[in-house]
C-alpha cells in the first residue's frame, strides 16, 4: 500500500453508531479510491454460477469473475471491519460488503438538514490541490455530488464541471486554457475535463 493510500485509511474515523456520517464519508471515499465502490454500494453484485451444461472456456471464465468478485468484496468488507469498534463487527458476519454498508445506513445514516447543509458547503469550496492524480482527488468530489443526489439534491453536470474549473490550481494552468475554450463553445462533460486532466498530471 502507498503511504497516501494509508494515509488515507488511517483518516477513517472508528464507526461507534454516533459518527456514522463521518465514517461513512471518510470510508466511501477510500472505497472509491481503491476502485471498491461498486463492490459496497452494491452496483456490482456477486456474479452468477455458470450453467451445468456451459461450455468449458465459458465456465472457467465465470469462475474467474467471481473469484475477483469475491477478492473485491474481501477487500471492501475487510476495510470496513477494521475500521469499526469491536463490539459491531459481529453486524458483518455472513454478510456481503453490500450488505453491510445498506445496513449500517439504514440503521445510522438519518440524514438531517444540517448534514445536507454541510456536504452542499464542502462541495462548493471543494479544489484539486495537483499534488496526487487527479481521479484520486476528484473522488471527493464524486462523493459529495452522489449524497447530494440522493437527498434530492441535484446539479447541472456543467455546473459541476464549472465549479472544478473555477479553482484549478497552477499546476493545471497549461491546460485551463484549452478547458476554458471547450465550455464557450461545446458541452464539455465532466469525462472530458478528467481526460485533460489526466493527460496534464501524465
Amino acid at each position: 500500500m502507498s503511504s497516501a493510500n494509508t494515509s488515507m485509511q488511517a483518516s477513517i474515523p472508528i464507526f461507534g453508531s454516533s459518527n456514522y456520517r463521518r465514517w461513512e464519508f471518510m470510508m466511501s471515499s477510500y472505497l472509491q479510491n481503491q476502485s471498491l465502490w461498486q463492490i459496497a454500494d452494491g452496483s456490482y453484485g456477486k456474479p452468477e454460477d455458470p450453467a451445468s451444461d456451459a461450455e468449458a472456456a465459458v465456465k472457467v471464465a465465470k469462475e474467474a469473475e467471481i473469484r475477483r468478485w469475491k477478492a473485491d468484496n474481501d477487500a471492501a468488507l475487510g476495510t470496513m471491519r477494521i475500521k469499526m469498534r469491536e463490539d459491531f463487527r459481529n453486524l458483518t458476519l455472513g454478510k456481503t460488503a453490500a450488505e453491510v454498508w445498506k445496513l449500517l445506513g439504514d440503521k445510522y445514516g438519518k440524514v438531517t438538514t444540517s448534514m445536507k447543509f454541510a456536504w452542499f458547503q464542502e462541495l462548493m469550496k471543494f479544489q484539486l490541490h495537483g499534488t496526487s492524480h487527479p481521479q484520486k482527488e476528484l473522488a471527493h468530489f464524486e462523493v459529495l455530488v452522489s449524497k447530494l443526489k440522493e437527498v434530492k439534491i441535484v446539479f447541472d453536470l456543467m455546473v459541476l464541471v464549472m465549479l472544478i474549473v473555477m479553482r484549478l490550481p497552477e499546476f493545471y494552468k497549461n491546460t485551463i486554457p484549452l478547458i476554458i475554450h471547450d465550455i464557450k463553445t461545446n458541452d464539455l462533460k465532466m469525462d472530458d475535463l478528467k481526460e485533460y486532466l489526466q493527460i496534464e498530471w501524465e
